[in-house]
């Protein structure tokens, strides 16, 4: 795509979010469908078909996006909305909606990113969560990649996991090279062997950027067998670090134990967006 395209996408899909939330305001029929529990996800989608489609032939993206609008959008907004009682129904905040929906145009077809920007949208509609619905939220999500997302739902749903990192003893003043970091217990659920995904180290590191997770090597949990886990890792069986602990030096590999923290924020973030409870 050309970068003038783009741009033009880009602005129309701004534009979209603004007209859309314009529309629902004063459409009175949009309005009565909030109040309808079967039909609640109207309240969206009905201006969602006059202004999206169109808009839709600037874009490939857009003319999926439109596609799903047009398909599959009110079942899985229906689906998440049938449970609120009809008082309870509201217009979602332009500041939630609109980037909710310019956001679905890019990960639509991304499961684990499409249910959290459907879930956040769903929260924002209903009068007992709006106030959690932190509009912040919808930056969050645009900063994780698919992969990430379903890995951060595990990661969410308690308080705190256990980690560790590997550090390589040089000398006796103990001096050391990091041999690995973030290491966490991640097994497979059904055969229950370790999972290794390269990219947790930096997925770790986004959360705690983000706010989501606190990461500490200062305190760690205390029960007897809490981290014997780390030593059957592949992360510690590996090459390198078994070449380090067979070094002409008799060097020593240290099991750095520490916590992954889950932030308040973090907690009402995975609660509002459906991956926590």
């Amino acid at each position: 795509m050309a970068k003038d395209d783009k741009s033009v996408t880009d602005d129309s899909v701004k534009g979209i979010a603004k007209e859309l939330l314009l529309i629902a305001k004063d459409d009175p029929e949009t309005k009565e469908a909030a109040q309808n529990l079967a039909t609640t996800a109207k309240i969206v989608t009905g201006t969602l078909k006059r202004v999206v489609i169109p808009l839709a032939v600037l874009n490939y993206g857009i003319d999926k996006f439109q596609n799903y609008i047009t398909t599959k959008f009110q079942d899985d907004m229906t689906s998440r909305t049938i449970k609120i009682p009809p008082e309870n129904v509201i217009d979602p905040k332009a500041y939630i909606a609109g980037p909710v929906l310019q956001g679905l145009v890019y990960t639509h077809d991304e499961e684990s990113l499409k249910e959290m920007y459907l879930n956040l949208l769903a929260s924002a509609m209903n009068s007992e969560t709006a106030n959690n619905a932190h509009p912040s939220y919808v930056e969050i999500i645009k900063q994780l990649s698919g992969d990430e997302a379903k890995l951060l739902k595990i990661y969410l749903d308690n308080n705190q996991y256990p980690i560790a990192e590997l550090h390589w003893i040089l000398n006796e003043k103990r001096e050391y090279t990091r041999l690995a970091r973030h290491i966490v217990n991640l097994t497979d659920s059904e055969t229950k062997l370790p999972v290794v995904v390269d990219m947790m180290p930096v997925y770790i590191e986004n959360w705690i950027r983000l706010g989501l997770v606190m990461v500490t090597y200062t305190e760690h949990q205390t029960g007897e067998n809490t981290y014997d886990w780390v030593k059957s890792r592949p992360e510690y069986t590996s090459r390198p670090v078994q070449k380090a602990k067979e070094g002409e030096f008799q060097t020593e590999i240290d099991v750095v134990k520490g916590l992954m923290v889950r932030t308040k924020y973090g907690e009402i973030f995975g609660k509002i967006v459906g991956i926590s409870y």
